[in-house]
Order: C-alpha cells, then sequence, then structure tokens
C-alpha cells in the first residue's frame, strides 16, 4: 500500500475515533437519561478501542508502518480515557468489556 494511503486511511480510522468521543460526550452533556451516561461513553470508547485494536494488529501483519502508527497513537490516548472511566467507576468495567466484544466482534466481521 501507498504511504499517502497509509495515511489517508489511518485519519479516516482516528476521524471516526474522535467522532466516537465527541457523540459520547455530546450524549452526555445534552441529554438526562436516568443511567449515567458515563457507561454509554465508556460502552462507544470501548467499542472504538477494539475495533481500532484489530485493524492496528491487521496493519502491523500488513506491514503498513504508517498506518499502525497512526492507530497506534490513537489506541494510546482512547485507552488512557477508558482506563480513567473504570479507575474513577469500577461498574464502568461492565460497559467496557460490552463494547470490547462488540468492537472485535464488528472488526472481524467486517473483513470477513
Amino acid at each position: 500500500m501507498d504511504p499517502i494511503d497509509e495515511v489517508a486511511e489511518a485519519l479516516a480510522i482516528v476521524a471516526v475515533t474522535v467522532s466516537a468521543l465527541i457523540l459520547g460526550y455530546c450524549i452526555g452533556a445534552v441529554i438526562e437519561l436516568n443511567i449515567q451516561l458515563e457507561y454509554i461513553q465508556t460502552f462507544l470508547q470501548m467499542l472504538v478501542l477494539d475495533f481500532l485494536w484489530a485493524v492496528y494488529i491487521r496493519s502491523v501483519a500488513q506491514h503498513a508502518a504508517v498506518k499502525a502508527g497512526v492507530i497506534g497513537s490513537a489506541l494510546f490516548i482512547l485507552g488512557s480515557l477508558v482506563t480513567i472511566s473504570y479507575v474513577h467507576d469500577a461498574w464502568n468495567i461492565v460497559p467496557a468489556a460490552l463494547g470490547g466484544f462488540l468492537g472485535t466482534y464488528w472488526s472481524v466481521r467486517r473483513k470477513s
């Protein structure tokens, strides 16, 4: 794959990640629900995080260095946010686990 194509694809994936983060925080800021919205944010963040992990592993296996590097940076940032959420509230482990399952499932199903 051409390095320019790698960068474009990686930036598109990071843009989806940022969009998911913004969506999660907008939902938390605008809508008042009976459940804690932090759980929804953690679920969405983990869904995207595990999806990115699967894409990252595939990129490394394909020797797409630039794409893997960009996604690796996004993994660190998003992983840090998820970690902060469940250190703050241990109940966030439940939506994190559910989001992790669905993110990996979605990524694997997308490529099959």
